[in-house]
């Protein structure tokens, strides 16, 4: 996780870095937004976004907010694209979703039986979408589309029609509805597709790419929720307010929660996985030696001249001179002290309610469950008394050594699926299953904690970060 820049001049910290962003899009938008043209078709207004500029002035109209109603563009139907080849993608509002407070694109071709339920995709469709739509085709080809129907420039693909829509809503999502929400989605959604059209990297060793499907969905959180990707807005479970909570982050000085920026991943996500973002686009479009020389304010100018590059100038980013940097995030462990089923002795714990097995306590898949002791606070509206904030869930263990399968089986089983086994790896599958729900019967006991049809314990799997 990249959460700082470390120059000659100090650290630049996440809440700087945050700040500098938001700074450089509010420039963008009060220097060169440009209202788009209306019009009214059968009873619905139209709005012909085929410039940058147009999507820079809808920023925070697409939303419903309770503090944009005179301004609000919701319901509305977006025409996205060059005009010879727009597309009308409906944005719609809670009336017609059946959620409060809520604005959603609606995909054309959808809902499609098998695939979807709804026409307003969620993130894990989304993510699905780009594997069923777009078989063999290379990801950098579909990100440069999705910018180059944005900038309101004539399509350079052979996509066909459902491929076409697709790139339509999701232009409409990105720039539109997200940036709505969170006008720094303008900058962020950029920089992600920028990686993408350009092959880059990441990871400790730099050798994970960028992905559309890996951006959007990659897994669950240890308590259910949607881990969401490298898209900073895919994520659930963060928790109302956590809008608010973003722009108290984004000052120029360290503010007073910023151990809840660190140790509440899952809150504070949104913040988190824009500044690792664009610490990657940073690194990529700088040498070392540049980056030793960074302040806060040439990351406001890099930001803004890429703004500008594609809102004003509707052109695409020239290829990266760089990558970004290897060894340079924040990890928990160091690459060789990951901690393991060897290390732990064959132990591994979980939380009550959680999902995972796992094995290490700083898994990236937590969501920050022992960030913050109980504290006393003041209870609202009672002067002179307190209440007393929850404990945070307590990690139970389990001695799994004798319990896990073979590696080789395992591995077995996700290449070839159950059905091909072999009957002796069948077996000690099988077996293992059945010791699996033995041991979680006795934990019942023994911990105390009852069983639940909702969350029983023996329908944990292992972490699919720490433990596999």
């Amino acid at each position: 996780m990249k959460l700082s820049i470390m120059t000659s001049q100090g650290e630049i910290g996440p809440n700087r870095l945050l700040y500098e962003l938001d700074r450089a899009v509010g420039d963008v938008i009060n220097t060169h937004a440009q209202r788009p043209a209306s019009s009214n078709v059968r009873g619905s207004r139209v709005l012909e976004m085929t410039h940058g500029r147009h999507w820079l002035y809808t920023a925070g109209k697409l939303a419903i907010t309770g503090e944009n109603r005179a301004s609000c563009l919701v319901p509305s139907i977006l025409s996205v694209g060059e005009p010879s080849q727009a597309i009308l993608i409906p944005v719609k509002s809670e009336k017609d979703t059946g959620r409060v407070w809520s604005e959603r694109v609606f995909f054309l071709g959808h809902p499609i039986r098998g695939v979807s339920t709804k026409a307003d995709l969620n993130y894990k469709i989304v993510a699905n979408e780009f594997g069923r739509l777009f078989p063999h085709i290379d990801d950098s080809r579909i990100a440069q589309d999705i910018v180059m129907r944005m900038v309101g420039r004539a399509s350079q693909q052979t996509f066909n029609e459902n491929q076409r829509n697709f790139v339509a809503g999701m232009t409409a999502l990105m720039f539109g509805v997200e940036a709505s929400r969170f006008p720094s989605s303008l900058a962020t959604s950029l920089f992600l597709l920028d990686l993408i059209i350009y092959g880059m990297g990441y990871g400790r060793e730099g050798t994970k790419k960028f992905t559309l499907a890996k951006s959007f969905h990659s897994g669950d959180w240890d308590n259910g929720e949607w881990y969401g990707g490298k898209y900073p807005y895919a994520v659930h479970g963060t928790g109302s307010g956590n809008m608010r909570m973003r722009s108290r982050i984004a000052v120029r000085d360290q503010p007073a929660h910023f151990d809840n920026l660190v140790n509440l991943p899952q809150r504070h996500a949104v913040p988190r996985r824009e500044v690792t973002l664009l610490i990657h686009w940073l690194e990529a479009n700088l040498s070392k030696q540049q980056l030793v020389a960074l302040t806060p304010d040439a990351v406001f100018d890099l930001i803004k001249a890429r703004l500008e590059l594609s809102y004003v100038a509707q052109e695409l980013a020239a290829p990266f001179d760089h990558a970004p940097r290897r060894f340079t995030g924040v990890h928990a462990h160091a690459l060789d002290q990951r901690p393991s089923l060897v290390s732990s002795g064959g132990i591994v714990f979980w939380y009550d309610g959680g999902s995972f097995y796992h094995v290490d306590p700083k898994c990236k898949t937590l969501p920050g469950y022992q960030a913050r002791p109980p504290t006393p606070v003041p209870a609202p509206g009672l002067p002179g008394t307190k209440l007393l904030v929850p404990k945070p869930p307590v990690p139970q263990e389990l001695f799994v050594g004798e319990f896990l399968p073979k590696d080789g089986d395992f591995n077995a089983l996700r290449r070839y699926g159950y059905d091909r086994l072999r009957d002796d790896q069948k077996r000690r599958i099988d077996k293992h299953d059945e010791m699996t729900n033995k041991a979680d019967q006795y934990l019942h006991i023994r911990s105390g904690s009852v069983a639940t049809a909702s969350g029983p314990f023996n329908k944990k799997r292992q972490c699919p970060v720490c433990l596999t």
